[in-house]
């Protein structure tokens, strides 16, 4: 959060109603969730319900990492015996998420819609906006990733749980690597362009519909042509990017809930800052 991602908050850009202040907030609820998570006094989705519930609690910007959490709990699951590779990481992650329960499921269900349904893709059934998908969840008994295969098409983080986590592994963190050591902002950006510009950002496909989805999307394709952040051109084209976006009010939030999971996985796997 404290690069400057066009579009997102950061610590030189605030939304009228969501500050960077509250991002550092939640933070550090999200990471007392985590501990507790690993510590074992919560399984994944009550650690995923009770962290949402805390991050809204803690500061007035509404939901600032509601996608963060989702994603988070799995991984922190799956890396808490011991440090791991990428490799063992990853099997782990795919056990955690293959283990989740449908009590999980209702978990997860109860935390989305306490953080709120703005920007969510609808999805043909079960859809979270739909109060009668509770039931039916309890009535199926449907475990969480089966849950999450609904919306794996429309949904990033979704997609995630079925992919065991192949964006943040095949996408981000190669990605990280290869840049890292020029500058950690730098390279976040890089990244952060790299996600919009491989799959449309869900959080504009919900709140925006697919014009301005593909519209983002093919403009990250452009910047990272140009080079991205490693370019003089391209580094003027993310200045413009990042003012086009905050004219139209877009913020791509899922693809900086990707870049959070990316970072994740590299701190737990031994990369230092």
């Amino acid at each position: 959060m404290s690069a400057n991602k066009p579009g997102n908050v950061s610590p030189h850009h605030n939304f009228s109603d969501t500050k960077y202040e509250h991002f550092l907030a939640s933070s550090v609820v999200v990471g007392d969730g985590m501990r507790k998570l690993v510590e074992g006094e919560y399984g994944i989705g009550e650690a995923i319900l009770r962290t949402v519930i805390d991050s809204m609690k803690s500061q007035g910007g509404g939901n600032v990492h509601l996608g963060t959490i989702i994603l988070f709990a799995p991984i922190a699951q799956a890396a808490k015996t011991s440090k791991l590779n990428e490799i063992e990481l990853r099997m782990k992650l795919g056990d955690m998420i293959n283990s989740c329960s449908v009590q999980d499921t209702i978990c997860v269900y109860k935390a989305i819609r306490k953080a709120g349904l703005l920007g969510l893709t609808p999805v043909e059934e079960l859809d979270v906006r739909n109060e009668n998908t509770l039931e039916e969840i309890k009535r199926r008994e449907i475990r969480l990733k089966d849950w999450m295969a609904v919306g794996a098409k429309e949904n990033n983080v979704c997609f995630e749980y079925i992919s065991n986590y192949e964006l943040s592994f095949e996408i981000g963190l190669p990605m990280l690597m290869e840049h890292f050591g020029r500058d950690v902002n730098e390279s976040i950006v890089q990244i952060y362009l790299t996600f919009l510009a491989y799959r449309v950002d869900t959080m504009i496909l919900g709140k925006y519909g697919g014009r301005a989805a593909e519209w983002v999307k093919k403009e990250a394709v452009k910047i990272l042509d140009a080079g991205g952040i490693r370019t003089k051109k391209g580094k003027n084209m993310i200045r413009s990017f990042d003012d086009e976006l905050r004219a139209k009010n877009i913020n791509p939030g899922t693809s900086a809930d990707l870049v959070a999971s990316t970072l994740f996985i590299a701190l737990l796997c031994g990369l230092t800052v």
